[in-house]
């Protein structure tokens, strides 16, 4: 069985100078650990060596333990002095951060006055040269380095976006209702897909496809007992033909539709 020599105690000599913290005997101590080291190092741990091995751990472990313990001594003995100079040095930022924290709340209050002026005069210039469109601001605007001339000129080319937006929904809305009298549908719901932004040939398709579907299944549906035509049924009567703007919702016009329908009145998409 292999012979091992136990640890000597080696305690570092720490100090202090101008320098900092200094360990004394750092090199006296450093030769001892290695060779100490060195003397355990590849130590095969079998049965026969099994109880010298957990010897040297042993030793291994309270030399360790040492070393740690004159850290932490020599810690707290460094660091009492240092935490008293810390809470004082606190306690002295704690009286110039009471003057300091009203001097931040009065400016605060300054800032946000000035911040409301400048809402104010902004939502002024926007009442004045929006022409009613609903501009959405710019955050730049609320700045304080903004000119009135900059905010002028973006909300003036923020609404002729919006008049070149309202042009070209009334070119579609046209061309929808012209669509749908080509094609005798309904022109109402299919405006409405155009104002939520779908695009005006997108709707014109679907329209499209819609009135064919529809033709297809009148088409299909069993063929009904022939009703009189309108004149038929008015022979004795007098004929009247006039005029009508109607307004309302679709499924009014669809009602106001059926309504004519059932009393045989003959009437044409003008």
């Amino acid at each position: 069985m292999n012979e091992i020599a136990k640890i000597e105690n080696l305690v570092p000599v720490i100090g202090y100078d101008q320098d900092g913290i200094k360990i004394a005997n750092l090199e006296e101590l450093t030769g001892a650990v290695n060779a100490q080291a060195e003397r355990f190092r590849g130590l095969i741990v079998t049965g026969d060596t099994y109880k010298d091995a957990k010897s040297a751990r042993a030793e291994l472990n309270k030399y360790i333990k040492e070393l740690n313990d004159a850290r932490i001594k020599a810690e707290n003995s460094y660091m009492e002095p240092f935490n008293l100079l810390k809470s004082q040095i606190k306690d002295l930022m704690a009286i110039l951060e009471v003057p300091k924290n009203d001097i931040d709340a009065g400016i605060k209050e300054v800032e946000e006055a000035e911040k409301e002026a400048k809402r104010a005069h902004v939502a002024q210039l926007v009442e004045e040269h929006g022409q009613g469109y609903p501009i959405e601001w710019k955050a730049s605007w609320l700045n304080k380095t903004a000119k009135d001339a900059n905010i002028i000129d973006d909300i003036k080319d923020l609404v002729r976006q919006a008049q070149e937006a309202e042009k070209a929904l009334e070119a579609d809305i046209k061309s929808v209702e012209q669509g749908a009298r080509m094609i005798g549908a309904e022109s109402a719901p299919w405006v409405e897909l155009v104002k939520t932004g779908m695009p005006v040939n997108e709707v014109l398709d679907r329209m499209a496809e819609h009135k064919e579907k529809q033709e297809q299944e009148e088409q299909e549906q069993p063929t009904a007992e022939p009703t009189p035509e309108p004149e038929q049924q008015a022979e004795s009567q007098d004929l009247m033909t006039f005029t009508l703007k109607l307004t309302g919702t679709h499924e009014q016009l669809m009602e106001v539709r059926r309504v004519i329908d059932d009393l045989g009145v003959y009437f044409e998409v003008v």
